[in-house]
């Protein structure tokens, strides 16, 4: 049979598309080779990020479980800090709580036997006579100045009973005594304290026939009594103030002090400070100078460089602090 020319022609068209379109899958499976090799590149790139992405992951673990047990220790630590600083406060509380209690018992003469009441009673006149309480201590009772070294004891402060017993006391505890007793006096009777000062005027009447020569009347105003304390060269003395307010708060307290009036018991209730100006002779200080300490029936003030602290705002700084650790677990 015959193939006619057409039939070649059209066979001969049909095997060069065929062929172009050979190349062109060619072509088109060398680009999918080539895609291939890409994307097998970036899945290896892509494994060694994973594995380092691993890797890293499990380091950041044993890092994590190495802190745990470094923060569960150190809550372990600050736990048994907190739990000694309880303990520490709480004992410094209850110390605070001693002194207010053993100072409140001892700042009046309360259960003193009656024959101690009846003799400084026995001042009370107009006014309150203060050296006349001391000449009572001094010529019924024989109180008298004692140092602690013959107790063989270092410095402390006595109960007011226990230097009665004794018959003295050094000047802490001579201060303590003729605050209780002044306290007593004045909480009973409510009237004006009164005491001397040096004055060629005239003599200041004690009690019945006793008299101070060259002394004269001071009416003292106010009805606070308290201890105060202060440095003297390497030591220190303790005398009385008397206030007409309450002078146991931190702020202001060295103007209110410096209002009151001051007063050496030692001295038959001698007036050497008044009003912010010094009447003693040997007391010229501004009112004082080194170190105070004031102390009154349910408070103490110490006078720091960097100003007064009282020990009722400390009481109060230490509970809110308690406080504050209880919320710790």
């Amino acid at each position: 049979m015959k193939i006619s020319d057409l039939t070649i022609v059209t066979v001969v068209a049909w095997l060069l598309v065929l062929n172009v379109s050979l190349m062109d899958t060619q072509t088109k499976l060398s680009e999918l080779e080539e895609n291939q090799t890409l994307v097998q590149a970036e899945l290896v790139q892509l494994q060694d990020k994973l594995d380092s992405s691993i890797s890293s992951i499990a380091e950041l673990e044993s890092q994590l479980s190495s802190l745990g047990l470094v923060v569960n220790s150190t809550l372990v630590e600050q736990r048994q800090e907190l739990q000694a600083l309880q303990t520490e406060f709480g004992s410094l509380e209850t110390q605070l709580t001693s002194y207010f209690d053993w100072f409140e018992q001892n700042s009046d003469l309360g259960p003193i036997e009656s024959e101690q009441l009846h003799t400084i009673e026995d001042c009370v006149l107009a006014n309150i006579r203060l050296p006349c309480v001391w000449f009572r201590n001094e010529k019924v009772f024989d109180i008298d100045y004692l140092d602690d070294i013959s107790l063989g004891k270092q410095d402390f402060i006595q109960n007011v009973s226990f230097t009665i017993d004794r018959s003295g006391g050094d000047c802490e505890d001579l201060a303590t005594l003729f605050m209780a007793e002044a306290n007593y006096l004045m909480d009973k009777y409510d009237r004006p304290f009164e005491a001397w000062k040096a004055s060629t005027a005239g003599q200041y009447e004690v009690i019945g026939s006793w008299y101070m020569e060259d002394a004269e009347l001071v009416e003292i105003a106010g009805d606070q009594v308290y201890m105060v304390c202060y440095s003297q060269g390497p030591s220190g003395h303790c005398i009385n103030a008397i206030c007409e307010q309450d002078i146991m708060i931190e702020a202001g307290l060295d103007e209110r002090l410096a209002n009151c009036t001051l007063i050496e018991p030692q001295e038959y209730a001698e007036v050497i400070w008044t009003a912010g100006n010094s009447i003693g002779n040997d007391f010229s200080r501004a009112p004082f100078y080194g170190w105070i300490i004031a102390m009154s029936s349910d408070n103490l003030c110490m006078r720091e460089e960097t100003g007064w602290v009282c020990f009722d705002k400390l009481q109060q700084d230490l509970q809110a602090k308690l406080d504050e650790l209880k919320t710790f677990k």
